[in-house]
């Protein structure tokens, strides 16, 4: 899914945006999370679980990340 979600977003130019907000939706949030309480100790397990769950999809198409970034930045 997101080989082709990246494949889509450096496709055309008109879906640079689109793409790239599709994918910060899909990302999990950075940590620390901001909020008012303290998060309990399983919801810090399960935000790292993610986290962790995410890598691991992402490593597989960090060519095709590379490529995206490098396509968005102006960069060669």
């Amino acid at each position: 899914m997101i080989r082709s979600l990246l494949e889509f977003t450096i496709s055309l130019p008109c879906n640079y945006l689109g793409g790239i907000l599709l994918l910060s939706e899909l990302l999990p949030l950075p940590l620390p999370v901001q909020c008012r309480e303290e998060l309990a100790e399983f919801e810090v397990r399960m935000m790292v679980n993610a986290r962790t769950l995410w890598s691991a999809h992402l490593l597989p198409v960090s060519d095709m990340l590379e490529k995206v970034i490098s396509t968005l930045a102006g960069e060669s």
